[in-house]
Formats: C-alpha cells, sequence, structure tokens
C-alpha cells in the first residue's frame, strides 16, 4: 500500500540542528571580529589602492586630455576620509584628510553641514595640475558608503553653482547609477537649491574660491569591482572639469588565502582595535601581522605605552596655536606647551581638560574641567556660565588682547568654547568688544561665526554634542 510523503509540518526537527547554525553563525561572527582579520583585510584593501589602482590612474594621466592646452604632469592627491578611510593609506603617501559624514547623505537628510566644510579642497584646486582621490571604506552590503555616493556629490553641487552659477545644461548634481535611484537623485536635485542658499549665508568669501577653483567640480567613483577603463576614458575630458576620484578601498566578495575577508574592516575602530591607531598600525604592522590573535591585545598595549612615551611630547612639541580669523585675537591649540612657547602675550588662557595644566597658577589661566569624549561635551553648558563668563568678565580685555583656548585634540572642546567667546566678545568684524547681555543670538550668528573657525582650521571636528551644548548656553 503507498504511504503519503510526510508533509512539512509533522517533520520534527532536531534541536542539534538549531544549534549546528547558531554555532556556524557565531564562528562567521567570530572570524569577522578577530583583530588579525580586520588589520589583513586593510592590508589587503590597500594594496589594491597602492599595487593596482594608482598605477593604472598615473598611466591614465599620462595621456593627454582633449585640450592641446591643457597639461598632463597631474599630481594625483591622496586625501582620507577620517576616521576609516586613514586605515586604509599609509601616512607617506596620505597628503590630507577630510570629515565627510555619510549621515549627511541618509535617505531623506541630505545636507551640505556648515561644521564640516573641507574648504582646504578647494585650497588644493588651485593648483590645475592636481587631481584629489578621497578614500573611504563601507560595510558588508554595501557598494560604497553614502558619504561617497551622495555626502561628497552634494558638496561638489553645491560648490559648483555657487562659483559657477546654474549649469549651462543638465545639472551640477552627479551620482552614481547603479547606487543612488533615480528617484532619490532627483530628490536631492530638488534640495540642492535651498542648500546653496543655506551656504550662501555664511557670507564665506567667494571671489577667493572663485579665483582658485577654475573648473567644475566633477566626482567620479571607483570600487575593487570598477572596470578601470571606463573610469580612464571619463578622464580624457578632465581638461573641462576638476576630477574627484572618490575612492571605495573595501570590496565586495573577496576571499583571501586562510582568512576570512572583513568588509569595511577599519569601520567602528572603538570597539576592536584596542585602542591602536592608524598611525601607529602603519608603522609598527609587520609586528602586528605576525602575532598571534590571542597574544594581539597585550602587544598592541605594549606598542601603545611605548608610542606614548616616545612620541607624544614630540607631537605636542610641534603642535602651533592657530589663529581664528578674521579675528586678530583668539587662537585655538591642542598644546599648554605650545602655548606658552608662541611668541604672543596671552591675556586669557583658557584650557578644556580633565586635570588642571601645571601652568595654572599663572593669573590669566582658567581651568574647565572637561573629561574626554561625550561628558567633556554635555558639561560644556554648565562650566560656560559658572566659570567662562566671570573669568572673561573680570579680565580687563581691549583690542589688542590675546585669547587662547586649548583642549587635548584641539578640534573638539576648544572649538565649543571659541566658538562661544566669538559670539558673545567679537563683532562681526571680528573685533574684540565687551560683552552685551542684550544682544541676540540666533543659529545663523551661531552658525557664521563657527565658519570663521571651519576656515581658519580645517581639520578641526567639533562633535554634535559639544555644538548643541554651545547652542544651548547661547540661546537657551
Amino acid at each position: 500500500m503507498a504511504v503519503d510523503p510526510p508533509s512539512l509540518s509533522s517533520i520534527q526537527f532536531s534541536s542539534a540542528t538549531s544549534q549546528i547554525s547558531q554555532f556556524t553563525r557565531a564562528t562567521r561572527t567570530s572570524s569577522l571580529s578577530t583583530i588579525s582579520g580586520r588589520l589583513r583585510s586593510i592590508i589587503h584593501d590597500s594594496q589594491w589602492i597602492t599595487d593596482k589602482l594608482l598605477p593604472f590612474l598615473e598611466t591614465s594621466l599620462s595621456v593627454p586630455p582633449t585640450s592641446d592646452n591643457a597639461r598632463n604632469n597631474t599630481d594625483i592627491k591622496i586625501i582620507v576620509n577620517e576616521r576609516a578611510g586613514s586605515w586604509y593609506i599609509s601616512p607617506s603617501i596620505k597628503h590630507d584628510g577630510v570629515y565627510f559624514k555619510s549621515t549627511d547623505g541618509h535617505f531623506g537628510e541630505w545636507r551640505f553641514s556648515s561644521r564640516r566644510l573641507n574648504l582646504h579642497l578647494l585650497d588644493m584646486l588651485g593648483n590645475e595640475n592636481v587631481m584629489l582621490m578621497i578614500v573611504d571604506s563601507t560595510r558588508r552590503g554595501k557598494t560604497m558608503p553614502d558619504a561617497l555616493s551622495k555626502t561628497i556629490p552634494i558638496w561638489c553641487a553645491v560648490w559648483n553653482e555657487l562659483l559657477f552659477g546654474k549649469p549651462p545644461s543638465g545639472e551640477w548634481l552627479r551620482t552614481p547609477e547603479n547606487v543612488v535611484s533615480r528617484s532619490e537623485h532627483a530628490q536631492i536635485l530638488q534640495k540642492v537649491p535651498l542648500l546653496v542658499e543655506d551656504v550662501r549665508l555664511l557670507d564665506l568669501d567667494l571671489k577667493r574660491y572663485l579665483r582658485l577653483v577654475k573648473k567644475p567640480l566633477r566626482p567620479l567613483w571607483v570600487t575593487q569591482g570598477s572596470n578601470l577603463m571606463d573610469l580612464s576614458s571619463l578622464l580624457v575630458g578632465r581638461d573641462e572639469f576638476h576630477p574627484i576620484i572618490l575612492c571605495t578601498a573595501s570590496g565586495c566578495d573577496v576571499r583571501l588565502d586562510n582568512d576570512m575577508y572583513v568588509q569595511g574592516a577599519a569601520d567602528d575602530a572603538e570597539s576592536w582595535a584596542c585602542g591602536l591607531t592608524p598611525e601607529l598600525f602603519w608603522s609598527e604592522r609587520v609586528v602586528l601581522l605576525n602575532t598571534a590573535e590571542d597574544d594581539l591585545p597585550d602587544v598592541i598595549a605594549g606598542l601603545l605605552s611605548r608610542s606614548t612615551l616616545s612620541n607624544v611630547k614630540a607631537i605636542e612639541g610641534s603642535s602651533c596655536p592657530t589663529l581664528i580669523s578674521p579675528t586678530n585675537q583668539l587662537w585655538i591649540s591642542d598644546s599648554a606647551d605650545a602655548v606658552y612657547s608662541a611668541e604672543q602675550e596671552w591675556d586669557a588662557v583658557i584650557e578644556c581638560c580633565p586635570d588642571h595644566n601645571q601652568d595654572s597658577d599663572r593669573k590669566a589661566y582658567l581651568h574647565i574641567p572637561c573629561q574626554n569624549g561625550k561628558v567633556g561635551s554635555r558639561s560644556l553648558r554648565h562650566h560656560l556660565s559658572t566659570l567662562l563668563l566671570p573669568f572673561l568678565d573680570n579680565i580687563a580685555l581691549d583690542a589688542k588682547s590675546n585669547i587662547a583656548v586649548i583642549c587635548p585634540t584641539g578640534k573638539d572642546h576648544s572649538v565649543g568654547v571659541a566658538l562661544a567667546i566669538l559670539c558673545l566678545y567679537f563683532n562681526d568684524k571680528g573685533e574684540l568688544i565687551p560683552r552685551n547681555n542684550d544682544q541676540p543670538i540666533n543659529k545663523d550668528i551661531i552658525r557664521r561665526k563657527l565658519t570663521w573657525i571651519m576656515t581658519s582650521a580645517p581639520h578641526v571636528n567639533p562633535s554634535r554634542t559639544t555644538l548643541q551644548s554651545i547652542n544651548a548656553f547661547l540661546m537657551g
């Protein structure tokens, strides 16, 4: 007698099957989270850039462009998008860094950030023989990060319209068609005019940048899966535009011998690197790549300890205070030693750090007790009203007074405090004035004064938490 096959619902699977599946997933997750696996993946991606992409670009650029008058001795400047991008490029060939956030390109967000202006890129393009390549990475499941596919293209489109007006035909916005849908592209395009008007309110010196940038900016994309000949054909017309190569270092479907490849291995370094920095990784990569996984945390700790003892003082000693234009009196720095060794007479030195500086007995010194990171950022609002204002109001500041603001990085808390000082004690011409409690402060004023800092010190990167504290203090 024929027997009907069992239905799927009647089959009883052993619990071992589920356990095996869980074990397989855990094993894969574990292999993807190893320090050694990430470092080897970073090296693989870096070698693709240096051994394949760069030689190809150099060969392509040796072919004269379409214009008979254009030069062909183009210099490729390698720029890293901090923080992940800095892992993939050796400091020996890295030219500079930028801050373009993927969040500024997320669907529905699409903004031109006033705290990430990256104006030094325009300065580089003042040399017509320079081509920029910006390096970043992305995690598994994506071809390229939103920073490269949308944030930087928005930045380019806004600057093109600011400097060159409406395009003679078509549009300034360019996005990769295989990554950004035409619907999303159209929505971003509608927002570009609004972003242009927002930037105009910052009162930047557009005439200066128009003197520097002679041709429109055009983003071009390259990944490990790209057909490089397609990129080469686009570069032939580079006499008509400034090409900005947007390079995604991490690849899709890459396999390494005896290792599990980690796409976007450098992302979220705080969770896996044990304090290792890109600079220390590149200087000690031979030791690190030849160390067993179980020993890596201790080896990294040892390297960090020796690095701190031998390098930090030298690094700090090379720092110098940065003047915030158009003022002639407000400076930011990452080192108290650099401030006191500068050829300046300081009427006020304000240091944001966990501990007092050894020179805290100086009468013009104020210590703002800020912990590192978000904790310190959140405390700024309180400290500015209880410490900063009484300190500055009690000093006889005049048109020749010099003020220095310091924090351990020179990029975050010091920027926030300097921004508050600019809004309260400096007029629109950059002149130091007595504090006027009746003067209303709004977001436009704060953004304009922040632009002074970002233009004077392009590499600073104040956190959102720091700026929120400053906004709350000034407008609360």
